[in-house]
């Protein structure tokens, strides 16, 4: 990533002294920091989890009550794509190795925990991409998310034909009465969904609702499970995630850099001097956001703006399908880090994620284009 964007400097007016400015405003920037607080407070309470039993209690309970290993690995990368955290494929990393470490390999359980992690397409009412799209565009976050769902049902269908049944069937019988079973999962994910609930409380009060919601539930299972201070400060140093946050700097230095030389300032200049028609324009453009940026509302707060001043809000449909467009780019980008941290854990490159990432996006690609053409042109 770092050298990537000292290619870009290379290839633009940008000076080295604006380069290495930019890049140590990246570093410390108020983003960043808070990116890596939230990065340490996840890896903290995923140690806890792990360490407590409460992921293979977790897995194991749900893999008795749905009676499908297959549905496990699927279903908890979507429970966690509920919240809104950048990197939060790296929480559920343990859990998909916890169920499919027998019966799949590891590049198959790096795809399914970044797809199905994704499968809310980043447009759940929580995020806020989805949230800066609806006011951009004047409607309700809830309307738009509604016209959004048959495109996340397909990713599913997709994820599951690409990934889960690439997964081993496995015989599962069961240990424990469905009660006990419910009563066992719901005990073991409950901190999991205590910090959504709690993010959502906090939304509306904090900037930081997110970084509040990991401390104040990391606090309290600290205390619940009874960690000395000792304990909790060892959880805090083997949770340490120093080479992510490496990635996380590389990442930031790119995204800022390829911001500060103006490229993305160009894109539209470029598509209207070359002659590609509105239609073509309302994809392409958040398609390039989301594969350069890597972030949901990056490709939103690119291209929405822009493409508004083209006709995007005279039918919602084209909201939809420009958002569609900007998460195919976002998935495939190799700056998105959950990909980054997902092929970090499994130790797997990131390339070979990334073709399957982009086999799996041919279908959605095909229906948005056509859809587009079909609407624009009726």
């Amino acid at each position: 990533m770092v050298t990537a964007s000292f290619f870009l400097m290379l290839v633009t007016d940008m000076d080295i002294v604006s380069y290495l400015s930019t890049s140590y405003k990246s570093v410390i920037s108020y983003s960043t920091i808070r990116l890596i607080i939230a990065f340490v407070f996840i890896m903290v309470l995923e140690n806890i989890l792990r360490n407590t039993g409460m992921i293979k209690r977790m897995t194991e309970s749900l893999k008795e009550l749905v009676g499908s290993n297959r549905a496990v690995a699927g279903a908890l990368p979507i429970v966690i794509g509920l919240l809104p955290s950048p990197g939060g494929a790296r929480f559920s990393c343990p859990m998909v190795e916890e169920v499919a470490k027998e019966t799949s390999s590891k590049v198959n359980m790096t795809y399914v925990n970044y797809w199905f992690r994704h499968a809310w397409m980043d447009g759940f009412m929580l995020y806020p991409g989805i949230i800066l799209a609806s006011e951009l565009l004047g409607t309700n976050v809830l309307v738009f998310f509604s016209r959004l769902f048959p495109f996340m049902l397909l990713t599913v269908i997709v994820g599951y034909f690409m990934g889960l049944r690439k997964i081993k069937k496995e015989k599962i019988n069961a240990t424990k009465s469905r009660k006990a079973n419910i009563m066992s999962f719901i005990s073991a994910i409950s901190p999991v969904f205590a910090v959504i609930l709690l993010y959502i409380s906090l939304m509306s009060f904090s900037d930081n609702a997110l970084e509040i919601s990991l401390f104040v539930i990391c606090t309290a299972m600290f205390i619940i499970k009874k960690y000395s201070l000792k304990q909790a400060l060892g959880v805090f140093k083997t949770s340490f995630p120093g080479k992510l946050i490496l990635i996380i700097f590389g990442v930031m230095i790119f995204r800022d850099v390829l911001f500060a030389t103006g490229l993305l300032d160009g894109l539209p200049v470029f598509m209207e001097e070359a002659g590609i028609p509105v239609y073509a324009a309302f994809l392409l453009l958040p398609f390039i956001s989301g594969a350069l940026t890597g972030i949901c509302v990056s490709f939103v707060s690119i291209s929405f703006p822009i493409l508004l001043t083209l006709g995007l809000s005279e039918n919602l449909w084209y909201g939809v399908l420009v958002f569609v467009a900007g998460y195919i780019g976002m998935m495939i980008s190799p700056v998105h880090l959950c990909m980054v941290v997902s092929s970090n854990y499994f130790k797997q490159s990131v390339t070979s994620v990334m073709r399957r990432v982009m086999l799996s996006e041919i279908p959605m690609t095909i229906i948005v284009v056509c859809l587009m053409i079909l609407i624009y042109t009726r």
